[in-house]
């Protein structure tokens, strides 16, 4: 079997104004994407966002594809594409 990947994008966190509304994005962050590459029954995580709330849409979407998490990759060393990582374990 060939390998194939799926990539999920998710939101930058809103941002609390001081009247107590929210925006989004927080200014000067774009959208996080993870990639999934997997093949028959084992996949490897590339890169997994660092605030908890979207590591846990990750892992839920990891759990999702019925494949084993058998690795995790940051492309660089940058807390934004690694701090994740535990959550997502």
């Amino acid at each position: 079997m060939a390998l194939e990947y799926d990539v999920l994008v998710t939101l930058p966190p809103r941002a609390v104004l001081p009247d107590g509304s929210s925006v989004r994005p927080l200014p000067a962050w774009s959208p996080m994407s993870a990639t999934l590459i997997y093949g028959e029954r084992d996949a490897v995580l590339i890169d997994a966002p660092h605030l908890e709330e979207q590591s846990r849409q990750v892992a839920e979407w990891v759990l999702a594809s019925g494949k084993n998490l058998v690795a995790m990759y940051a492309t660089h060393g940058h807390g934004d594409h690694w701090f994740g990582f535990s959550e997502v374990a």
